[in-house]
């Protein structure tokens, strides 16, 4: 299917940016108080998709950067790598990346269980986390391997322009 490349405002990756930083930090702290040791993964985990998958990913997106459908990371890329013209996304890494992103954001919630409204705050920043998401990035992108593009083009319909 072939979909139109957007250009994303810095309003839109400020909206995703926030709320994903919003449970980044919640996940790190509620971690850090009451995993002990089992941070760790989750901090491996944040390090690799910061780094190695956005090597692989975002330096042989067309996005790179610029404000892109996830996160304004096609400029933070730029600013730790160059760009690999000519290479196309490497999939697998891709599904690595997106069930690696999974796992970070839901990662935290059996350690929020015994504090009822950091439950509540998180799973509201989730949900509307996905629901930005979803609306303002992932319906516009042409990564039809993710399944988050496929699932909010159902939702919210593919962009016309």
């Amino acid at each position: 299917m072939a979909h139109m490349t957007k250009k994303f405002s810095l309003g839109v990756t400020l909206a995703q940016t926030t709320l994903q930083l919003g449970l980044l930090i919640l996940g790190i702290y509620i971690l850090a108080v009451e995993a002990g040791v089992w941070i760790v993964p989750y901090v491996v985990l944040l390090i690799l998709l910061y780094s190695v998958f956005r090597y692989y990913l975002c330096t042989r997106c067309e996005y790179y950067g610029t404000h892109c459908p996830s996160f304004g990371l096609g400029i933070y890329t730029s600013r730790i790598f160059p760009q690999q013209e000519g290479k196309s996304i490497n999939i697998p890494v891709g599904a690595v990346d997106i069930l690696s992103f999974f796992v970070v954001l839901f990662y935290p919630i059996p350690w929020l269980v015994n504090s009822i409204p950091l439950l509540i705050l998180y799973l509201i920043l989730l949900v509307s986390f996905f629901a930005v998401k979803s609306y303002t990035g992932c319906r516009y992108c042409n990564k039809d391997f993710c399944p988050l593009s496929t699932m909010s083009r159902k939702m919210f319909g593919t962009p016309q322009g």
